[in-house]
């Protein structure tokens, strides 16, 4: 009994000094919130603290404060990493939520001026990482989520203005007729940039669309039916690119491309790809570019047509690159025969190398035991080509 009293008597005169000196929570207030400086005086990368969140205090509740100033209104993007995972608030100047409470990221839109970040964690405290980029690093040039996505022109539709829209066909060309509607040149403005584009498919049928990157930057895509994700994809595409292929029905659809800083460069086509026929083959340039003409087998024996033109004798190599078995076939401009391969490429790619007269020349890819996906084919040789647009005999 006079032990008991005794610690009584000694934890009633040092509890009250032990709690005068434990440390107050710096940071648990609007008032005294960390300020983490302006958006333009951060890294390239963008802005990492260390930050830490003291015991519970107010309804089991522990919270963090911390202040920053947006240079330039856009998207700024702030999430969490470390063991404890707190959630994530976003208020403007005046103190008012602009974005409530979510789970280790928030992506949202900002206009210029100050903002508070507060992070909480219920029940227990500790230390966590928390991530800023956006926000006047550079200019953005896609919206970063579903509601701020970029429509994809049709290259047919000049009175948009859009300068970033080439067809890669002899001519303009609708939306959906076969050939390649748009190819929109992007960027990866910073760490954590996320560019979101729509699409419309035209009422009819289901359409084939392919969907892809192309550049040395490493890119992956979601594709999304509102708010349904049909699908995602890594590396299937040339290099480091995605490539996306599905049958889709008429509506609206959404694409979400992330990857590493650096440019991109993106790509939307309908129905199938490249004609079936003479006439409406696709024309490519001697020697086509590094990473090849995109195509697809798109459905058993879908016949994709191409053609070139040489203008002085010499050898030319026509094949495929890719995952996709595929069969080969050369023809002249007289549609005459002139060599077939099925497997002397790479893997499962067809490879043809013969020296060639000047003159049109059409290259066939189909399908090998009714193998479907995505290719790309390539042009070369030491031939010359000619890389004007003459007509079609």
């Amino acid at each position: 009994m006079k032990i008991s009293k005794l610690c009584q008597h000694w934890l009633g005169v040092l509890a009250p000094a032990l709690l005068i000196s434990m440390p107050a929570l710096a940071h648990h207030t609007f008032n005294d919130a960390e300020d983490l400086g302006r958006t333009t005086g951060w890294e390239s990368s963008g802005m990492e603290h260390v930050g830490e969140i003291g015991d519970a205090r107010d309804n089991g509740v522990g919270y963090e404060y911390l202040k920053f100033e947006v240079a330039v209104g856009g998207t700024v993007n702030v999430w969490t990493s470390g063991g404890l995972s707190p959630q994530l608030a976003v208020y403007d100047a005046n103190r008012i939520e602009v974005r409530g409470w979510s789970t280790r990221s928030v992506n949202q839109h900002l206009e210029a001026g100050t903002h508070y970040v507060v992070a909480a964690s219920q029940s227990i405290g500790g230390r966590y990482r928390i991530h800023l980029t956006g926000g006047g690093r550079g200019h953005d040039d896609i919206g970063n989520t579903i509601a701020e996505a970029a429509p994809i022109p049709s290259c047919r539709d000049r009175a948009s203005g859009n300068p970033k829209c080439k067809p890669s066909s002899q001519s303009d060309v609708e939306s959906w007729d076969g050939r390649e509607s748009s190819i929109l040149a992007a960027r990866f403005d910073y760490r954590g940039d996320r560019d979101w584009y729509s699409f419309d498919v035209p009422e009819g049928p289901p359409v084939w669309v392919r969907i892809w990157s192309s550049g040395s930057t490493d890119t992956y895509a979601v594709l999304y039916d509102n708010a349904v994700q049909l699908e995602t994809d890594h590396n299937d595409g040339s290099g480091l690119n995605f490539f996306i292929g599905r049958t889709l029905g008429p509506g609206t659809y959404y694409v979400g491309v992330y990857g590493d800083a650096g440019s991109y460069r993106l790509h939307l086509a309908g129905r199938d790809d490249h004609g079936n026929y003479y006439k409406t083959a696709s024309r490519i340039l001697l020697p086509t570019d590094s990473d090849g003409v995109p195509g697809a087998v798109d459905y058993a024996n879908d016949w994709d047509g191409f053609w070139f033109q040489v203008s002085t004798r010499g050898r030319v190599r026509v094949g495929t690159s890719g995952s996709t078995d595929t069969y080969g076939s050369l023809y002249d401009e007289y549609e005459v025969q002139l060599e077939t391969d099925h497997n002397d490429g790479s893997g499962l790619n067809f490879l043809i190398d013969r020296t060639l007269d000047p003159g049109i020349y059409y290259v066939w890819v189909r399908d090998a035991g009714g193998a479907t996906g995505p290719y790309y084919l390539h042009l070369s040789g030491d031939a010359s080509g000619v890389r004007t647009v003459p007509l079609l005999p």
